[in-house]
């Protein structure tokens, strides 16, 4: 009885109706999926963000703790300079150079600044990869909790040594910069010393001699290692910051193809789920109107330009709840009871001037 009295909107129920059930499940898959990734590219992003505050930190700090090894080297050479100056007021020149070069020895100065820069490089790598290991675990959780597709182990051929295969190099320049600016030169020091020992033979005591000579070299000695320092100071600066920026391009790179390669999936899965509304839509509209042609007892070819005429949106929960509101007053001649029955869902027509804005 059912198929002879109802068998009109049985047929578009089921051609119609129940097609749109067929595009909901891959639809709630999409939009699943799709929420998945737009989270994990937000938090691509933020840690993205949190790297670069902390390799700026890591930076920060591994440069203050350089240039304070540095300075504590320099301090021990400033603090031997007045007792050399002392000891060797007239020693020769090549006397005075060679001694001066055993007495860093001594102080280990050269080797105390290699050790400087290759523990702040080697501390700094180790901290950027540290920081680095944290963000891969947390988004390793986030991929796993979003329950999405994406396996940010098999996405990720992250290496943390290539990352920071600079480090080392970092090292060999620096240590050539030690190099460069561990034993200032000694000709100005010992073109002082001469002429003050010259002239001074005639006019003065042995213990003037002695103090205005010592005074020279220790004050020449003073300004020279001064200038050193600031020039290796500045120096270790420049590298280190060279070596920094080469590991943060590195790590942007990579955090850039990885969400420029999510926000393309992301891109699929916004014109699918789009697609997919839009055939839903479509088949929402086209079995509200023969809804409505089946509550005016009437039959008529589905065209466009009749769906547009009449039917002006449809909000439908599948199997449970259809929505449609019309275009125009429609007086039906079936009751809201048999509607309801017939298309076991719960029908609600809504003509124009009840229309929610």
């Amino acid at each position: 009885m059912s198929l002879v009295d109802y068998g009109v909107i049985r047929r578009s129920q089921t051609l119609l109706g129940s097609t749109v059930g067929a595009i909901e499940e891959p639809n709630k898959w999409v939009t699943k999926e799709l929420e998945a990734y737009q989270n994990l590219t937000n938090h691509l992003k933020n840690m993205h963000d949190k790297f670069r505050e902390g390799i700026k930190k890591e930076s920060r700090n591994s440069q203050e703790y350089l240039q304070q090894q540095i300075r504590a080297v320099f301090k021990d050479a400033f603090d031997a300079i007045q007792d050399f100056a002392e000891e060797n007021w007239d020693t020769d020149e090549n006397k005075l150079k060679s001694r001066w070069e055993n007495r860093l020895k001594i102080l280990k100065f050269q080797d105390r600044l290699n050790n400087a820069f290759e523990k702040s490089g080697k501390n700094f790598n180790n901290e950027i990869e540290h920081l680095l290991k944290e963000i891969v675990n947390e988004l390793q959780l986030i991929a796993k909790l979003g329950e999405g597709n994406f396996n940010f182990n098999k996405q990720s051929n992250i290496s943390f040594k290539d990352m920071l295969r600079i480090g080392s190099t970092v090292i060999a320049v620096t240590t050539s910069i030690t190099m460069l600016f561990a034993v200032p030169p000694l000709g100005i020091i010992m073109a002082i010393g001469t002429v003050i020992s010259t002239l001074t033979n005639f006019f003065k005591s042995q213990k003037e001699k002695q103090l205005e000579a010592a005074k020279k070299i220790s004050q020449s000695l003073n300004n020279q290692l001064e200038e050193y320092q600031q020039q290796t100071i500045a120096k270790a600066k420049e590298e280190f910051s060279k070596h920094c920026d080469a590991i943060t391009v590195n790590i942007n790179n990579y955090f850039d193809k990885l969400i420029q390669g999510i926000e393309k999936i992301n891109k699929q899965l916004v014109k699918a789920e789009s697609q997919l509304y839009s055939s839903a839509d479509d088949l929402n509209h086209v079995y509200a109107k023969r809804i409505i042609d089946w509550c005016f007892d009437k039959y008529e070819p589905l065209t466009d330009e009749g769906i547009i005429k009449t039917i002006d949106k449809v909000e439908r929960d599948f199997g449970r709840s259809i929505t449609i509101k019309t275009k125009s007053e429609l007086k039906f001649r079936k009751s809201q009871e048999t509607i309801n029955r017939v298309l076991q869902e719960d029908v609600s027509i809504i003509p124009p001037e009840k229309s929610i804005k």
